[in-house]
């Protein structure tokens, strides 16, 4: 019998399967002139992850934001100083897809008053339409987190995934979505497509707490139909890249406790936002920088 997450997982590799990498569509001309540069895009994506913990926003937000600035900006040939009106925008487009209704009405307000947008409330609203259109009306897509937070959930659920004592599936979970917060800041990974990334970044760190992570992975690469070369060389990518970012967000394992197990919330939940350990974790962020214009 399938269960639900997995109806869930078939439905989103059926999705992804419209998945393009994004590329920068003068990146092959020479000289990249004013247009926005990979590295440009690495900075003002780190720059809305930023922004995203600072309001304590769902971490959906900030991958779905993420997308749909990789989205545009390889449709589009986007000039510099018009980046952090196209990220911001994005942003608040994904706020209004993935955050709580009350949460978005003073977010205009907040990019351009408070966080300092070289842009006013009417550039944004007049950006999300031409994005809008540009992307046409098409926002349903499926980001490496999707697949991460369905992937764990069916390792946990099947008692593939057995964590170390006082590790549990939601903290566990909150580590990950943080460390593949940061690989999405980067745009090299995201040449791979949003499973494969999602499922070597699940063997990656089981690896790393010493669980039996090879055994996960291949069942999981089963159950999503993922080709085994693929796989490898995604993995192989990834590994280094992991390693270092993990370190930055070491787990503490604690002793559970009855009350402890009893108010965690469902592995398939982040919990980020209000999470004991995604507070903590959080604090060793930098403060937000600000994007040139």
């Amino acid at each position: 019998m399938v269960s639900v997450v997995e109806s869930c997982l078939h439905s989103a590799l059926a999705l992804e399967a419209e998945w393009a990498p994004p590329i920068l569509p003068h990146s092959q001309e020479e000289g990249v002139g004013d247009f926005v540069s990979y590295e440009e895009r690495d900075g003002v994506v780190l720059w809305l992850g930023r922004l995203s913990h600072d309001l304590h926003f769902r971490p959906e937000v900030y991958f779905r934001a993420a997308n749909l600035l990789d989205s545009f900006l390889s449709l589009m040939k986007v000039r510099q100083r018009f980046l952090e009106c196209v990220a911001a925008t994005c942003f608040y487009i994904a706020a209004k897809l993935e955050e709580r209704p009350e949460a978005v009405p003073s977010l205009l307000e907040a990019l351009v008053g408070r966080y300092g947008c070289a842009c006013s409330q009417a550039d944004i609203q007049r950006m999300e339409l031409l994005i809008m259109k540009k992307l046409e009306f098409r926002l349903s897509t499926v980001t490496p987190l999707d697949f991460l937070k369905m992937f764990h959930q069916v390792g946990v659920s099947q008692g593939q995934i057995a964590l170390p004592e006082g590790l549990s599936p939601e903290r566990h979970l909150c580590h990950m979505t943080l460390c593949l917060e940061a690989m999405v800041s980067d745009h090299r990974p995201l040449t791979f497509r949003p499973s494969l990334l999602a499922l070597a970044v699940l063997g990656c760190d089981l690896k790393l707490l010493g669980c039996d992570w090879l055994s996960v992975v291949l069942a999981l690469q089963m159950l999503a139909a993922i080709k085994g070369g693929d796989l490898s060389v995604c993995y192989e990518a990834v590994v280094p890249h992991y390693s270092s970012i993990a370190l930055r967000y070491p787990l503490v394992l604690v002793a559970a406790s009855p009350r402890t197990q009893q108010e965690d919330p469902a592995p398939y939940q982040t919990g980020c936002r209000n999470s004991a350990s995604g507070k903590g974790l959080r604090k060793s962020m930098s403060s937000p920088v600000k994007v040139a214009a």
